[in-house]
């Protein structure tokens, strides 16, 4: 009577066409799925570009290209402009002349060690005003060295840049993003172009 089972060099041959197999597929699937991994990093990526940017195009409608004043260091990047967000209290307008109460100053800071780009609600004097005034580089560049952090925006930005001429009627926008997964590095730029609505009658 024969005993059923396998034999040593059955088992064998078996553990080695399985050991080849599974080689094979390692050769198909590893690559595609490092591909894919990396493809879903560089969405990650641009997700946080189109966040950035929805936030600086809010903000840069709502105000007047008057106000708007840009700083530019190895640690910081930094855009300002007038807002004139206010509540029942302190309205944004003056309802008979339509004239435009600014009540604070939006300040985009970007951490640049951080990749962190954060929104800054600035108010001193001579805030709340119907003035329009822009702040200096220097005034920037104290804001971004105070240690506020303000509320995040996006992460991964390594650059904010204004890119406007004097002359022009647009504001134009450079945000570099990048990041370095385990498949790579990405860098991403985006470039977006502005009009501010509110137009200062006495410019």
């Amino acid at each position: 009577m024969k005993r059923a089972g396998l034999t040593l060099v059955e088992v064998l041959i078996a553990v080695a066409l399985t050991g080849l197999l599974l080689a094979l597929l390692s050769q198909v699937l590893v690559p595609g799925f490092q591909v894919w991994k990396q493809t879903q990093f560089t969405s990650e990526v641009e997700q946080n570009g189109l966040l950035a940017e929805k936030r600086l195009v809010e903000a840069l409608l709502a105000t007047t290209q008057d106000s708007v004043g840009a700083y530019e260091s190895g640690d910081f990047h930094a855009l300002s402009c007038l807002a004139h967000e206010g509540t029942l209290d302190d309205p944004g307008y003056e309802e008979l002349q339509g004239e435009t109460f600014w009540q604070s100053m939006t300040v985009f800071k970007l951490d640049r060690s951080e990749e962190r780009l954060t929104n800054i609600r600035w108010v001193q004097p001579p805030l709340p005003s119907s003035e329009v005034f822009a702040l200096s580089a220097g005034d920037l560049a104290g804001i971004c060295s105070s240690g506020r952090k303000g509320r995040l925006v996006a992460r991964r930005v390594r650059g904010l840049r204004r890119l406007t001429a004097p002359e022009d009627k647009f504001e134009t926008l450079e945000l570099e993003l990048s990041g370095r997964s385990a498949q790579g590095s990405v860098t991403v730029t985006r470039t977006v172009t502005v009009q501010p609505r509110i137009q200062d009658l006495n410019s």
